[in-house]
């Protein structure tokens, strides 16, 4: 990492070596050395588990209620469970596991359903680092059970790097699906890709730290439920919280600061918003998008780049009462809201939040010194060299910001970007030919039929025709899938073919909207993003792009050119591949400057099968 200060960091490895092992690290704030240093997201679950260095025994344990300043308390019972501590762990968690002093996980962990993990006070969960582009999959810790991590003020619980110099980005996230009444309560979350994300839960995340992650710190998904209380959630590189897509959330006495895009986003949601400060976040305190629901109650946003509130696509509708903004710049129009009239259903400014009272301390081993995405500082790896797989043969877009969806009509190459515009561009120099708004929120997919522009919407669930010429909507259909939405649109000459979000199924479908087949994608968890090259079908697949036959084998594998590939696209030549592979990769959300859209020369797609 830049600007490294060797020496000190080895003395203060030295000084923190004997606590580590116990777990005690955060068990006394004040002698906590502080040294500046400079650095369609599921995780793969691993199908056997794996105990190393064994310190396991099996016993039968009644597990006592924990008293926390928050009155959190872990339900007693009686089950036969594993005990681990100061050993390393990957694979499978099948019956009741309890964890305490320094956990370290060389892969991932998966628990399973009706299992429940719990964490002591003070354990210190390491994952192994991860910084190799090629790597399948980044450590993490995925939870289709049941997670109690309850800490307390005095020993906090830590979710790390075990690499002795942290960047973020170092391992994945700690992932949570299913309404099992998770508690995380009294930890500290840093250098993931993301802090917490929950599909369908119903977690509580309080008294918490949550900071230094490369995407959100919090993200909640689908028909979540959460409550969150009483954080600290700062320096992530996108929003300090995100949820998407249908959930219903308590958002209060939390800090929201200094986040790379909004402090807060809501999208397709619901929220009570309340008591919260959201200061200097790189887009806006609160957002609202694609038809969400808010009510914000004496909250202070405080010199957030463009504005306090900011509403997107979609029919939103804020209630705001007792809120207080400070601009970061007055003179900017719309500093205070960035809502429409209709969007307001009241509107009354107040003093703001009440003073926030942490009993927690803000403890730092390592302290990363910036914002993930920060142009000069960052030493994460966002963009990938050529390698025996593919090369990049040009790059378009520059200005764009982030690209959803990606066509090509046999010459040039269109896309829809996150601001809502579809562009038409020469697919040589990447000249803007045309521009018009699309008619739905979440353009997730793209193909062109040689006649009209097809789009999938992953919001609306619905797929439609446009006229290329004038942006017109046409025809419009109602995707198979009506719980879990699309992500990928593809055309064989006579079919359409859709890609669900986080499945492996791909539908075939006529373009009068009729089901004609569907199967599923063999070898893959979900997908994202979706081409057929005339033979084969070709799918973004977590870092590599997959070549499928029409059976769903997969026959062929490439590494993608950048961090986060959304969408492909066919270009018809004479090479050895009969083409060139197009992509929209993300690199970083907030770098909108760059050239997101890539034209890749396929070299060999068997090297990294």
């Amino acid at each position: 990492m830049k600007d490294m200060k060797k020496t000190s960091i080895f003395f203060l490895i030295c000084f923190i070596g004997g606590m580590l092992i116990t777990g005690d690290v955060f068990a006394a704030p004040k002698k906590i050395q502080k040294k500046p240093i400079k650095q369609s997201q599921k995780i793969v679950k691993t199908p056997v588990a794996k105990i190393k260095k064994k310190s396991t025994v099996s016993t039968q344990k009644k597990i006592p209620s924990i008293p926390a300043k928050n009155s959190i308390k872990i339900p007693s019972l009686s089950v036969r469970e594993n005990i681990l501590t100061n050993t390393t762990r990957e694979g499978e968690v099948t019956k009741n596991e309890t964890w305490s002093g320094r956990m370290t996980l060389t892969h991932s962990v998966n628990v399973i359903r009706g299992v429940t993990l719990t964490i002591k006070p003070g354990t210190i969960v390491a994952f192994a680092a991860n910084r190799d582009y090629k790597h399948p999959e980044k450590t993490g810790l995925s939870i289709s059970g049941t997670l109690k991590a309850i800490g307390t003020p005095e020993k906090q619980i830590l979710f790390t790097s075990a690499d002795p110099h942290p960047q973020n980005g170092d391992w994945s996230m700690i992932h949570l699906e299913g309404k099992t009444g998770s508690i995380i309560s009294y930890v500290i979350i840093e250098f993931g890709q993301q802090g917490v994300n929950v599909w369908q839960s119903d977690i509580t995340i309080s008294h918490s730290i949550i900071r230094w992650n490369n995407w959100e710190g919090l993200y909640a998904e689908s028909y979540s439920t959460p409550l969150i209380e009483y954080n600290r959630v700062y320096q992530n590189g996108y929003n300090g919280m995100a949820m998407e897509q249908f959930n219903k959330a308590i958002v209060r006495n939390n800090i929201f600061e200094k986040n790379g895009t909004h402090g807060l986003h809501i999208d397709a949601s619901e929220a009570i918003v309340e008591n919260n400060i959201l200061n200097e976040n790189g887009a806006a305190g609160i957002s609202l998008d694609d038809t969400s629901m808010v009510t914000a109650i004496n909250n202070t946003m405080s010199k957030n780049t463009l504005s306090g509130f900011m509403c997107g696509e979609g029919k939103n509708a804020l209630t705001a009462i007792g809120n207080s903004i400070i601009p970061q710049n007055p003179s900017l129009p719309d500093s205070l809201i960035r809502c429409a009239d209709s969007v307001l259903i009241k509107n009354e400014s107040g003093d703001g939040a009440q003073k926030i009272l942490f009993d927690y301390p803000d403890g730092k081993i390592f302290d990363l010194g910036y914002t993930p995405g920060d142009r000069i500082k960052d030493m994460y790896q966002y963009i990938y060299p050529d390698d025996e797989t593919r090369k990049v043969v040009k790059k378009i877009g520059t200005g764009l910001g982030l690209t959803w969806s990606l066509a090509m009509d046999g010459k040039n190459v269109w896309t829809a970007t996150v601001s809502g515009d579809v562009y038409k561009l020469d697919g040589e120099t990447g000249k803007i030919l045309k521009q018009f708004k699309v008619t739905s929120p979440q353009p997730w997919g793209m193909t062109f039929d040689g006649q009209y522009l097809w789009i999938t919407d992953f919001a609306e669930k619905r797929t439609y025709s446009m006229d290329p010429e004038t942006g017109k909507e046409i025809f419009s259909f109602l995707n198979p899938d009506q719980e879990r939405g699309a992500k990928g649109l593809a055309w064989d000459g006579k079919y359409l073919y859709i890609m669900g979000w986080i499945t492996s199924i791909v539908y075939k479908i006529d373009r009068q909207g009729n089901l004609i087949d569907q199967w599923k994608m063999k070898d893959i968890d979900g997908g994202g993003g979706l081409t057929y090259d005339g033979t084969y079908f070709w799918i973004p697949v977590g870092n590599r792009i997959g070549k499928f036959d029409t059976n769903g084998k997969l026959v062929g594998v490439i590494y993608i050119a950048s961090e986060g590939t959304w969408d492909l696209a066919w270009e018809k030549s004479e090479n050895a591949y009969g083409g060139y592979l197009w992509a929209t990769q993300r690199t970083n959300e907030n770098w909108h400057d760059d050239e997101k859209i890539y034209k890749l020369e396929i070299i060999d797609d068997q090297i990294a099968r």
